[in-house]
C-alpha cells in the first residue's frame, strides 16, 4: 500500500527555513504479505463471483468491514503523515522520515515501511529539481533492535538526492561543442544506512515530542547541527556536481559521471554513490529527449 500527499511544514537548519512553512511531497509505502489476510478475511477473497454476491448482500457492510480490517487504513497512514511532519517542525527531512516510519509501523503493526520525502524549495538557487530522501524501516529495527542486531544489519537501503540539477558547462567532443555552453542535468544519490549514524548523534532523533522540545530550545541550531552531521549534505553535493562539472570542460558524460562519483565518495563517508548526467541537446536532431549516463561507484572503486 502506498500513500502520497503534500504537506506544507517547517523544515530545514538554516534561520531563513524557520519559522516559515515549505512544501513536500511524502510518499508512504507499507510492507506487508496481504495475501494471507484477506483470505482469513475472506476464504473465498480471490473469487470474482463471491466478491460479487458479497457486494449485492443485505451484509456488504459487514463484509467491507472485515477485508478492511485485513489490509491498512490509508486514512490513518495519511493523518499519521500530516501530524508528524507538521507538528515536529524538522531540521532534517532524513529526521523526519525516519519518526514517520516509526509512527506508521506502530500505528500500522506492519513488518516494514518505506518513506520517501521531497523538499523541492531546498537548493532551487542551485538549479536543484528537489532534494530527496528516502528511507526503509522494519518493526525489529526501531522496536526490537536487539533481536534486529542493534541497529538492523547495516546496509545501505537509504537514499540521500539532489534531483535534476541544471549546470551549463562545455562539454563534448565535436568542434562545434567546444568554447560554448550546454545544460546538462545532473542527479546524484547517496546510498547509506542512516539510522545508525543519527542515533550515534541524536539517541532520540525520530521522537516526535522530543524534537518538539528541540525545535522550541533557544539552543535549536545545536540540536539542527547534529541531526545534520547525522546525514549527509545535499548543498554540499550540489555544490560538488555544479564544481565538477563547470572545471572539467568535458569530452563525454560518461568521464563527468565518473570524476563526479569519485569526488562525491571522497567528500562523504558513504558506501555507495550513483550519478545520472542527462545531456538534452545532444541528440534533438533525432528527436532524442536526452543522451544520458548513469554510474555506480562504491568506496572500494575510489581507492
Amino acid at each position: 500500500m502506498t500513500v502520497q500527499q503534500h504537506v506544507h511544514c517547517e523544515v530545514g537548519c538554516n534561520d531563513d527555513e524557520r519559522g516559515r512553512g515549505q512544501e513536500l511531497k511524502i510518499s508512504v509505502t507499507v510492507w506487508d504479505a496481504l495475501q494471507a489476510k484477506l483470505l482469513s478475511s475472506h476464504a473465498d477473497a480471490k473469487s470474482v463471483l463471491a466478491q460479487r454476491a458479497r457486494s449485492e448482500s443485505a451484509e456488504w457492510q459487514a463484509h467491507a468491514e472485515r477485508q478492511l480490517q485485513a489490509t491498512h487504513d490509508n486514512h490513518a497512514v495519511t493523518q499519521t503523515v500530516s501530524v508528524v511532519a507538521q507538528e515536529g517542525r524538522w531540521f532534517t527531512i532524513e529526521a523526519m522520515a525516519d519518526c514517520i516510519a516509526r509512527e506508521v509501523l506502530a500505528q500500522s503493526g506492519a513488518p516494514q515501511v518505506t518513506v520517501l520525502i521531497d523538499k523541492p524549495d531546498a537548493l532551487r538557487k542551485r538549479g536543484v529539481r528537489t532534494a530527496a530522501c528516502e528511507v526503509t524501516r522494519t518493526w525489529d529495527q526501531v522496536f526490537a533492535p536487539d533481536m534486529a542486531g542493534g541497529c538492523g544489519a547495516v546496509t545501505a537501503v537509504d537514499r540521500v538526492m539532489t534531483l535534476d540539477q541544471a549546470v551549463h558547462c562545455e562539454v563534448g567532443c565535436r568542434p562545434e561543442e567546444r568554447g560554448r555552453l550546454q545544460e546538462v542535468r545532473i542527479s546524484v544519490t547517496v546510498w547509506d544506512s542512516l539510522r545508525p549514524n543519527l542515533l550515534a548523534v541524536q539517541p532520540d532523533f525520530d521522537d516526535l515530542s522530543a524534537q518538539k522540545v528541540k525545535a522550541a530550545s533557544a539552543e535549536w541550531r545545536a540540536h539542527a547541527a547534529l541531526q545534520l552531521a547525522g546525514t549527509h549534505n545535499n548543498a554540499l553535493l550540489a555544490k560538488t556536481a555544479q564544481r565538477v562539472a563547470e572545471e572539467g570542460r568535458w569530452f563525454t558524460i560518461e568521464a563527468m559521471a565518473d570524476a563526479l562519483a569519485a569526488e562525491i565518495l571522497a567528500a562523504c563517508p558513504a558506501p555507495k554513490v550513483t550519478v545520472r548526467v542527462e545531456k538534452p541537446q545532444a541528440l534533438r536532431e533525432w528527436r532524442v529527449n536526452a543522451a544520458a549516463c548513469e554510474v555506480t561507484r562504491t568506496q572500494a572503486d575510489a581507492q
